[in-house]
């Protein structure tokens, strides 16, 4: 199996490898190839990625022995769509099969592997407009987001176990298409969410994670978005009140929705207008006393909370009748867990948040 990099720059790049699984006597076979092709240096944009089945046996069908799929490097944004594939509308939306008579509660999204830890900012999606599946400005998604366990999980359920909160995000007319059967690329910013969790989930190397939009629009509304008409690795999962067994339950979707993890730390442009910027925690890594330097732009009362991953708060400081300027304050770390954690500061109007490791 040979595997060829194409893209911007004059990026030509090849590799050739591969090992049978199986006798090659068998009708259908499975070639294990890991490629070692490095593109930490390759620049941003759109990349073309072959790959060549050779043989020196004699090959019935050689119509299948080439195919190409398409990938993206960008600044901050994550995903694993195939770009060569047709879009199609999807939705959720009660019609679809909810078992309710009032409402559907319903949520679709796909599995992402990290590779490296991220602190996740939105999801990217593509809302569509359809004549069939219209969404309702005024509507509201909410994205949620799993650690899945696949490898400890007894039935599919089982395998999602909540990360971190529910971010909120009204449908405006902003993001909404102007025309039937058309597509508008949206962020979902967390930082920007109605509600939601103020500190940002880190997501860790080596886990997979469900990033699943859903949409509680009732009978006659739904939320419709673009596709592709293919998963061929079963990432896309829906969850929701439907199905022959009512009550809320998980399925592979067959399709996979288009959607992004965006990981761009841009996104935090409410830090700009704050009244409260964090400067530095030191020392960081930390193993006990640890001071948090921060500037105020207003006299102002301050707590000061460290919260872990999952968003609980582990430990609380309050600071009363602070002046404006450059301030400092002290906590100790020594009885938190190894791990990853946020310190949030709160003025009463802003909250500024920054991360740090326990050892």
């Amino acid at each position: 199996l040979t595997v060829t990099v194409t893209g911007p720059g004059g990026v030509n790049v090849s590799e050739t490898g591969g090992v049978l699984t199986n006798d090659f006597s068998l009708e259908a076979d499975t070639i294990t190839f890991a490629t070692t092709i490095d593109m930490s240096a390759f620049a941003a944009g759109t990349y073309t990625v072959a790959y060549t089945l050779g043989m020196t046996e004699v090959d019935e069908n050689t119509n299948d022995n080439d195919f190409t799929r398409t990938f993206k490097i960008t600044n901050g944004i994550y995903g694993q769509t195939d770009l060569q594939q047709p879009l199609y509308f999807g939705s959720i939306g009660k019609d679809q099969g909810a078992t309710t008579t009032s409402s559907a509660f319903m949520g679709v999204g796909s599995v992402f592997y990290i590779p490296t830890d991220a602190d996740l900012h939105g999801i990217n999606l593509k809302v569509g407009r359809s004549t069939n599946y219209p969404t309702t400005v005024g509507s509201e998604l909410y994205v949620s987001l799993y650690l899945v366990d696949f490898a400890n999980a007894t039935t599919f359920a089982d395998a999602h176990i909540v990360q971190a909160g529910d971010w909120y995000f009204p449908i405006t007319s902003t993001m909404y298409p102007t025309s039937n059967n058309s597509s508008k690329d949206v962020t979902l910013n967390f930082h920007q969410a109605s509600s939601g969790p103020s500190t940002m989930p880190t997501l860790l190397a080596g886990n997979y994670y469900l990033a699943l939009i859903q949409h509680d629009g009732g009978d006659a509304n739904h939320f419709c978005y673009l596709e592709n008409p293919f998963d061929d690795d079963a990432s896309t999962h829906v969850f929701g009140d439907f199905g022959s067994t009512p009550g809320n339950n998980w399925f592979t979707l067959g399709t996979q929705v288009v959607t992004e993890l965006n990981l761009n730390e841009s996104l935090n442009v409410a830090e700009l207008t704050s009244d409260v910027t964090v400067g530095s925690i030191a020392p960081n890594p930390t193993s006990g006393e640890t001071t948090v330097v921060y500037s105020l732009k207003n006299d102002a009362t301050v707590t000061i909370q460290v919260v872990d991953v999952t968003g609980k708060v582990v430990a609380t400081v309050t600071e009363n009748n602070l002046t404006a300027g450059t301030q400092k304050t002290t906590f100790d770390a020594a009885n938190l867990s190894s791990g990853v954690y946020y310190v949030n500061i709160n003025t009463g109007n802003s909250v500024a948040t920054q991360k740090f490791i326990k050892k």
